[in-house]
Parts: C-alpha cells; structure tokens; sequence
C-alpha cells in the first residue's frame, strides 16, 4: 500500500475502488496496455523536454519537438497496445506531430518548472489541522510565474460544471496554496484528438470551497483504503479497463 496519496490515486479509488485495489494494493500487471494512455505519456514526455527548453531560453525547433515525441512513441509502441476505434501506430504518431506543432505555435508561457514534483500535508484550507497521516504528492506539468498549468489529450473539453468539480485541479491549487500562501491561476490545456486536431487553453478559478471539498475528498477516500473498503463499480469504464477480467472473477 502507497504510503502517500496522489490526485491519480484518489480519481481512480472514486471511480472504482476495487480497480484501485488491484493496481495499488496487489500491485496486479494489467492485463492490457492501452494505447490512449501510452499515448498521453509520449505526448507529456515531449512537452517536458519542449518547457525546458524555453526554460533555458533556447526553444525547440519544431522539427526537433517532433523528432522527440516520436522517439517517445516508438518507445512506448515496443510492448503489445490495445487499440480503440480506428486507431493505428502510424495515425497516433501523425496526430501527435500535429498537435505538439500547434502548441508550439500558440504556447506564450513563461516556464518557472516542467514536470514538477509536489509534496505537502493533507490540512484542513481553513484551520490548518492535518488530517491525514498520508502526504499528498503529485506533480505539476508546468509551473509559470502565476500559476500551474495542465494538459491533457482527449477528443473534447469537459463543460463548466465538470471543470468546477474537477478534483486534480483543485489538488494542484491546494497544494500549490499550502506552498506559496496565494491561490494560483490555473489553466487547462486540451490536445483535442479530432478529426483536425486543434489545442484549447482553459482558464479554472479555484476558491476555497473548491479546496475544502478536495480535501474531505481525499480523506474520504484515506480512510476508505484503510479500512479495507475495495468493491466493483459497473459502468461505461469497464470497456477499457486494464484489470477486465480478474474483475469478472471477483470476489
């Protein structure tokens, strides 16, 4: 069992927590590997090379940004994928090339950290009480000067509602607040995978109710885990779950 919470663990334990169990707790190699997510990885591993980059003040051309996310994805291709839809390997590395040249078009950020590593106490926003003997940790895409900066592949952007109660950005503020005493500016950037694929920047205001609700979240889901809580939830993401048919056997 972790020793810590992250944002991915808290997700997933709400979502279904007995695929959290399998992953976290046995530790299970997943039946499938998926391609949208070693997708994403490829997609992240070239942005964090790009950030750095404008980091040192020596962008990427954007020739040499491609030339990295393709080596990303023939690493990640090396072990059998599942594919969804019409996906191949050639149609995922031509959008990816895509979408990374249209971010290095519109991308204005001034870049503090890539891929930065977080670690703070699970606290009370308003008392400071700590209530969790778990950490949480997580890490942050980018760090600007004003803020935290996440991005995602997916085939659309969530609405204003599901933004209001997404639970990984209210994590980032709440962490980000703990460490620097102000609430940062949060946006979200979305590399739609679309027939013309296209990137969406979107700005997220987080307050402190947003940051109270995060965090009786996340001790929900703490004291779930340590009382041996782990059960199925049937529903739209068993189709692509990586643990399908040990699932089907359980308990």
């Amino acid at each position: 069992m972790p020793d810590y919470l992250s944002v991915s663990q808290i997700t997933l334990y709400l979502n279904c927590s007995l695929h959290y169990y399998f992953r976290y707790i046995e530790e299970r190699e997943p039946e499938r590997h998926f391609a949208a997510l070693a997708f994403g990885k490829a997609i992240h591993s070239a942005l964090a090379s790009f950030h750095e980059s404008l980091k040192d003040g020596k962008p990427l051309p954007v020739e040499e940004f491609q030339r990295l996310f393709r080596a990303d994805w023939a690493a990640e291709t090396t072990e059998p994928l599942y594919y969804a839809n019409s996906d191949t390997p050639e149609s995922l590395l031509e959008l990816g090339q895509t979408l990374l040249a249209e971010y290095a078009q519109v991308c204005r950020f001034e870049v503090v950290e890539a891929e930065h590593r977080f670690e703070v106490p699970l606290c009370d926003p308003d008392t400071g009480e700590v209530l969790c003997d778990k950490p949480l940790v997580g890490i942050y895409d980018l760090v600007t000067p004003e803020g935290i900066v996440e991005f995602k592949t997916a085939k659309s952007v969530p609405d204003a509602g599901q933004l209001a109660r997404h639970l990984q950005l209210s994590a980032y503020a709440y962490a980000f607040s703990f460490k620097e005493r102000r609430m940062p500016t949060l946006m979200f950037v979305h590399l739609l995978k679309l027939k013309k694929p296209r990137v969406e920047m979107t700005a997220v205001v987080r307050e402190n109710k947003h940051l109270q609700f995060f965090t009786r979240c996340a001790l929900a889901v703490a004291r779930g885990i340590e009382a041996n809580i782990f059960a199925p939830n049937p529903g739209w993401g068993c189709a692509n779950c990586e643990y399908a048919r040990v699932c089907g056997e359980w308990p």
